[in-house]
């Protein structure tokens, strides 16, 4: 199908991916504004999109955002929260976490981005602490629950600013998974967290604060998630 942004129109299909899901496409040639403005872009992506200055997302594309996730930080946790994946040039497809892991020169380049289609019973809850609020984040939380019921069914949280790597997926909320998303449950995965990261000081903020911000940051994330406040 087509979809028009602004005065010029892109092309937005569904595909399959490898896994077996259904994904919305996104060329990667489209500018950040672009995407922004497309319906079918995820609520989280689009809130960190956003916050790039107007002057910034009409002149950064998809691409530059995906080669590097250092240029938009919260971007990248979006993507590995949600679980995105790229299409390869050559029509092979990658998870977005191995394709920011990348470590061959030779590997076809990106042609779109994929996103779930499937968000049902999804819910994303984000937190940030910056110097300024226009400021990249010192440390930041995106996160991903999709609910069976009452119970957890998956759990996918990205952290900026805990580690040497721009954006680390967390393995600590997998311990959410077949339990009810309940205070108890959150403050076991917000301590589990600042155990898992390993953050390195510098002049914005010390491995200790840090640390102390990768579980004050992954409880409002999850707590916004439990009210129900965003769905996806």
């Amino acid at each position: 199908m087509t979809g028009s942004v602004g005065d010029s129109f892109i092309e937005i299909t569904r595909t399959s991916g490898e896994d077996g899901k259904e994904y919305v496409s996104l060329p990667l040639q489209l500018m950040v504004q672009a995407a922004v403005d497309c319906e079918d872009t995820p609520a989280p992506l689009r809130r960190t999109l956003t916050a790039l200055p107007w002057q910034r997302r009409a002149a950064t594309t998809l691409e530059r955002a995906v080669y590097s996730p250092d240029r938009i930080p919260e971007a990248a946790a979006a993507l590995l929260a949600l679980d995105a994946r790229v299409a390869l040039a050559d029509g092979a497809q990658v998870p977005i976490i191995e394709f920011f892991a990348r470590t061959s020169a030779s590997q076809s380049p990106p042609a779109s981005l994929l996103l779930p289609v499937d968000r049902a019973d999804c819910c994303w809850g984000s937190a940030r602490v910056a110097r300024m609020s226009a400021d990249q984040p010192i440390v930041a939380a995106v996160a991903v629950v999709k609910s069976e019921g009452t119970i957890v069914g998956s759990a996918r949280l990205a952290l900026i600013g805990v580690c040497r790597e721009t954006v680390r997926l967390s393995q600590s909320v997998d311990l959410l998974v077949g339990k009810e998303l309940n205070a108890e449950q959150i403050e076991a995965a917000a301590a589990a967290v600042a155990q898992e990261v390993s953050p390195v000081s510098d002049y914005l903020g010390s491995a200790e604060y840090r640390r102390e911000m990768a579980a004050v940051l992954t409880r409002r994330a999850l707590e916004q998630i439990r009210e129900g406040e965003n769905r996806l």
